[in-house]
């Protein structure tokens, strides 16, 4: 990884490489040497926005506060990270084209949990993924895809496209089946649905994996979002005195010692 220092001194900026594109990320680091389990943070679509730099300061900073390094990825074609954006790759179609870039941002995320080995104060071999949304099915996808991971996260994970997709749907079950790692679905009663956290967190379970979901009581953000469902956007900082505690008990139960 390659490595700047922000004006802010909360995180450092590093770039790793990925299907020859130079990907960017913040890592926070706890007080102290270390060394510190690892938690990679995979963000959502933001349509208009994909090139704002979003470190998510308030993950950040509750994880770190728990003793937590923290990984927060603009993966391929956000914040200064090369590669097409979603909008120009996907063009709308939210079936086979949207499951494929599900697909390479989860290829992204999982190149940054071998890019970050041998950093300074970090245990990758404690590591876990926590996604919001979009980041959620990469981060679904990702523990599907490996074994290196203690937990899961899923944060409203397909909730906003669930019911317009079927490959979505088919990817996300699928992925479910295979999976070995503690998975915990959190959503909203008034997300998009509540279906996909339910049936990602059924498949998991009744396959004897460590399970958990938490429906949370509908939600209203100060600031809506046109177009989105207001309980969606609980897993935003406003919405963190929420679910912080529900976080770090999962991890904490999870993590190896």
């Amino acid at each position: 990884m390659s490595e700047s220092t922000p004006a802010t001194q909360a995180y450092t900026e590093l770039f790793y490489q990925h299907d020859s594109l130079r990907l960017q990320s913040y890592l926070f680091r706890p007080a102290g040497a270390g060394p510190f389990p690892l938690v990679i943070y995979n963000h959502g679509l933001r349509f208009g926005a994909e090139r704002a730099q979003r470190p998510f300061l308030y993950i950040g900073r509750f994880l770190t506060d728990a003793g937590y390094a923290v990984l927060v990825l603009e993966r391929r074609g956000y914040g200064a990270s090369e590669g097409k954006t979603f909008r120009e790759e996907v063009h709308g179609d939210y079936r086979d084209l949207f499951v494929a870039r599900v697909v390479a941002e989860t290829g992204d995320a999982l190149a940054a949990l071998d890019a970050i080995e041998g950093e300074r104060g970090i245990d990758t071999s404690k590591a876990a993924m926590m996604g919001w949304s979009f980041g959620a099915l990469v981060s679904i996808f990702a523990a599907a895809r490996t074994n290196r991971l203690f937990a899961v996260i899923n944060q409203a994970g397909g909730s906003l496209n669930w019911q317009r997709s079927s490959p979505l749907r088919d990817a996300l079950e699928e992925a479910a089946r295979t999976l070995t790692t503690p998975v915990y679905c959190m959503v909203a009663k008034n997300d998009g649905t509540v279906d996909g956290a339910k049936r990602v967190h059924s498949i998991v379970a009744k396959r004897g994996v460590p399970a958990e979901l938490a429906v949370y009581p509908p939600f209203t953000p100060k600031q809506p979002i046109e177009g989105i469902a207001p309980g969606h956007l609980i897993f935003g900082a406003e919405g963190l005195p929420i679910w912080e505690k529900d976080v770090l008990r999962f991890l904490e139960a999870h993590r190896p010692k």
